[in-house]
């Protein structure tokens, strides 16, 4: 009975690794190719340079300001079940 908790426990945690490694795979992608596309972006939409930089801006603002509130709540939350 333990041996199959375990086992569950496990399962578990891999797959919860499983996706924060895919998110941050995608996130890291995604934040590559966002300066690939300004041209096309550019060109398609019809946007001026003061656009593109504000799609610059509102991108690397949301990522740094989630990634430090991500870390304190990953490094808060063991703590707070104790």
């Amino acid at each position: 009975m333990e041996e199959r908790q375990a086992k569950g426990q496990q399962e578990a945690v891999a797959a919860v690794l499983l996706m924060v490694s895919l998110s941050h795979l995608l996130n890291d992608m995604f934040q590559s190719v966002i300066p690939a596309i300004y041209p096309m972006l550019k060109e398609a939409l019809g946007l001026s340079f003061l656009q593109i930089g504000a799609i610059t801006l509102t991108n690397q603002l949301t990522s740094s300001l989630l990634q430090p509130l991500v870390g304190i709540v990953t490094y808060w939350l063991p703590n707070i079940k104790e």
